[in-house]
């Protein structure tokens, strides 16, 4: 049997991915005593932390932007709030190289 040509990443389907949508919240948890995290984080507590880091996350984003790194075009259909979480979720998916955004809100 013949092996197949690989196709010419130009000539590509798309791809389109769709389901929910995360943003993943880092908090920065250096000012936590060593061996104090089990202690200290319990339901209904609250624990001060330092700064909050976001990122895109969850298996429908992040599937979309590998494929994307891979060449093959993908896009994303999602419902999505008209907030603050939203905006920063558009704003770090847009930086990401190789991806662009259009929304419409409905």
């Amino acid at each position: 049997m013949e092996r197949p040509e690989v196709l010419s990443r130009s000539i590509l389907p798309g791809v389109l991915v769709a389901g929910h949508l995360c943003l993943d919240i880092f908090p920065d948890l250096a000012s936590v005593p060593e061996g104090q995290f089990s202690r200290l984080f319990k339901p209904g507590r609250m624990v001060e932390t330092g700064a909050v880091r976001f990122a895109v996350g969850g298996a429908v984003a992040n599937t979309g932007l590998a494929l994307v790194r891979l060449g093959i075009p993908a896009r994303l259909v999602a419902r999505m709030g008209v907030d603050s979480f939203a905006d920063m979720w558009m704003g770090s998916f847009s930086a990401t190289p190789g991806t662009a955004s259009q929304s419409t809100a409905i």
